[in-house]
């Protein structure tokens, strides 16, 4: 009878349960080094990608003296200027060349 008191009952031996405490170190351990490896490797992802400038557009425009840029918009194929002056306000559409491709007058 003393046989079976000195041996435990069920399924969480002494011996399981030191065997499921280092499977839990090692896989926090992987884990840990998962998480590392992932952040280096987008890391060196971002430091290796080399971004386009967004659009570029070099261009001249004469404006008279009561006239002001008051605002721009980009489109698929150039981008729109707003000019203001006393006479109305004029909308020009410039195309990625630099070309005027669209002069359009509110008065």
């Amino acid at each position: 009878m003393s046989d079976e008191s000195s041996q435990p009952a069920g399924f969480l031996t002494p011996r399981i349960v030191r065997l499921l405490i280092v499977a839990i170190i090692v896989m926090t351990a992987f884990i840990i080094a998962g998480v590392t490896a992932l952040i280096w490797g987008i890391k060196t992802k971002l430091e290796q990608v080399e971004l386009d400038p967004p659009v570029t557009l070099e261009t001249s425009i004469t404006l008279e003296a009561d006239q002001r840029l008051s605002g721009y918009q980009l489109s698929d194929d150039g981008v729109w200027l707003q000019i203001d002056s006393n006479q109305g306000t004029k909308l020009l559409h410039l195309d990625e060349n630099g070309a005027v491709t669209r002069n359009i007058s509110i008065k």
